[in-house]
């Protein structure tokens, strides 16, 4: 998930007054001074002046989120982004700013409504309709993932992220025709990319799914990549941390898995994937049963 939050506090904002009062000088200061956490504490305080001051301006509950934000006060930037769209139903990028917070927090749920409501605001929003279609792929709303998917990428065609994801949204909804076409469409994206963070890539992830109580992340090599390894699986455990790793891969005229473990040892377990591989549905079924099986040995 990219959580870019809309914040213009680390660019010039013009040249602060000695006693800045409005929240564009006030956020001017610390703009100034990002790291000092007494003047993003007095500009807080200042805002605070402000809104009782001016009740009815979005702007200074907006600018004071972007500096609570800004020194790791999520609950409090939530409440002041809530408050600007109390005050400004309307308030530009304060609906997709509180959706960022909300999502940092952890409270997914609650920042659907204020995504659907950012791109509602601003239609051609990229960065919202790509972290609306994380948070329904996060529930297993593939559907709708997919939908939020396209969009991005109709709005960005040459996003390689937004491109990889619709790859994910069909893999979740058993589409594996489409899905093959959406893979095309990443492999012409990451050849023809200018982006040396795309350029670089040797593999990206196709699926996300759950094994018992690990996460697994499932990826494909690029073209001249991996070999010859088809398809890799990473194994979560507690943290995140990668516990074990699965591999299809080529072996002669048909194919084994292999299961890394994390001293690096290595097994072959006792799949049997034929000489031709299924369909991705089918594949991820068995791949699911072989890691169950494996986890679930004993060491």
């Amino acid at each position: 998930m990219r959580l870019t939050l809309v914040v213009a506090l680390l660019v010039t904002l013009g040249a602060a007054t000695a006693h800045a009062d409005t929240p564009a000088q006030i956020l001017d200061r610390v703009a100034a001074a990002p790291d000092d956490a007494k003047v993003a504490a007095r500009a807080i305080a200042d805002l605070d002046a402000y809104i009782e001051a001016h009740p009815d301006d979005a702007e200074g509950p907006m600018t004071r989120a972007k500096i609570q934000s800004h020194v790791g006060k999520k609950e409090d930037a939530a409440a002041s982004y809530e408050l600007a769209l109390r005050i400004d139903p309307k308030t530009p990028d304060a609906d997709y700013n509180l959706a960022v917070v909300l999502l940092d927090l952890g409270r997914e749920s609650d920042a659907v409504k204020h995504l659907e409501a950012a791109v509602v605001v601003n239609p051609k929003d990229v960065d919202a309709y790509y972290n609306l279609g994380q948070v329904h792929y996060n529930h297993q709303r593939y559907a709708k993932a997919l939908a939020a998917w396209q969009k991005s990428l109709a709005l960005a065609p040459g996003d390689f992220t937004s491109a990889k994801k619709i790859v994910q949204a069909y893999n979740g909804l058993g589409r594996d025709k489409d899905a093959a076409k959406a893979r095309a469409v990443v492999v012409k994206l990451w050849k023809d990319s200018k982006d040396p963070g795309v350029q670089k890539l040797t593999e990206y992830v196709i699926d996300q799914f759950v094994v018992g109580d690990h996460a697994v992340m499932a990826y494909e090599p690029l073209p001249g990549n991996g070999a010859p390894v088809v398809f890799r699986f990473t194994v979560h455990g507690a943290g995140g941390a990668v516990t074990d790793a699965f591999a299809i891969e080529q072996a002669g005229k048909g194919y084994v898995v292999s299961r890394t473990r994390a001293d690096g040892t290595r097994t072959e377990l006792k799949v049997k994937l034929g000489k031709k591989l299924p369909g991705w549905k089918k594949l991820r079924a068995t791949m699911q049963r072989a890691m169950r099986t494996a986890l679930d040995a004993a060491p």
